[in-house]
């Protein structure tokens, strides 16, 4: 049996990291897989002389999502905080005169060029481009889900923010052919939705830039915590000690814990008594156990 981690991209909600999972364990020779959405990475136990990495990869694929073999690097998770925060405060800037044409005359701001409502949808339309060619991972994302017949999260924003459009460039195509300024139109129950459209995109990536702050800081965390651990430990084997990685620590070993040193793993005290500094682990200040 061979153990490997991959990287994961793509996925947005618990359904992708789902239909990840679903799509790997039904490969011939997969033990055990386990997906995490938080840190977009894949853990796979699988028998590597029926099943091997390309082919594990290959399924992902299938499924609609991007992977590879994990490289630990903390910096992509600084590179999209960092790309979500660019699309956002862009996204942003091209809604505020989205609403403003969209809303103005309900507020009692009347401009004369806006009591056109052709023109009034066509300067909405102007304004909703930019926002959903910076969004437009929603609707690539969603409708390939859609496609695959595994719809997640992208899929329900593709769908709202579509319908809404479509709805839009109905209504804007019949007032164009009636000829209609923005009283009558209003008059016949006539409605344009792109600032609907806008806003549920540019709040669905307010959703996204608070979640990618969250996976940075927690990885940072993580991080952290994996440098407090030791590289190497002394094991006991017939009465003799020796200094071995940490990584070559089998179950059944039996480590000799010094004053002073870190406890590489996880484990039973069998002989000896000592004072614990756990506050690495439990967050508490100068929290100890004996």
């Amino acid at each position: 049996m061979k153990q490997k981690k991959f990287s994961i991209t793509g996925m947005s909600c618990s359904a992708c990291s789902a239909t990840v999972q679903r799509a790997v364990e039904k490969l011939d020779g997969i033990k055990e897989v386990n997906v995490n959405l938080l840190t977009n990475t894949m853990e796979a136990e699988y028998d590597d002389s029926r099943l091997n990495s390309k082919e594990i990869i290959t399924a992902v694929k299938k499924a609609g999502y991007g992977a590879k073999p994990y490289i630990r690097n903390d910096e992509e998770y600084n590179k999209d905080s960092n790309s979500v925060k660019s699309r956002l405060i862009l996204s942003i800037i091209f809604l505020i005169p989205l609403m403003f044409v969209a809303m103005s005359h309900m507020i009692g701001i009347h401009i004369s060029l806006l009591e056109n409502t052709v023109v009034q949808g066509l300067l909405e339309v102007l304004f909703l481009i930019p926002i959903i060619i910076l969004n437009r991972k929603y609707f690539i994302g969603g409708f390939k889900s859609l496609f695959k017949l595994h719809p997640n999260m992208d899929a329900l924003i593709a769908l709202g923010a579509g319908v809404s459009i479509a709805y839009s460039i109905y209504v804007l195509k019949r007032c164009a052919v009636l000829n209609l300024n923005v009283m009558k139109a209003s008059e016949l129950g006539l409605h344009f939705y792109f600032e609907s459209a806008g806003m549920i995109l540019t709040f669905i990536t307010i959703g996204k830039y608070l979640e990618s702050k969250s996976k940075s800081k927690t990885s940072s965390a993580i991080s952290k915590l994996i440098k407090l651990t030791p590289k190497t430990a002394i094991i006991e084997k017939d009465g003799i000690e020796s200094e071995i990685n940490t990584s070559d620590i089998k179950s059944g070993d039996i480590i000799i814990c010094k004053n002073g040193m870190s406890i590489p793993v996880d484990g039973k005290i069998i002989s000896g008594n000592c004072s614990i500094d756990e506050s690495a682990i439990t967050g508490e200040r100068d929290r100890k156990s004996t």
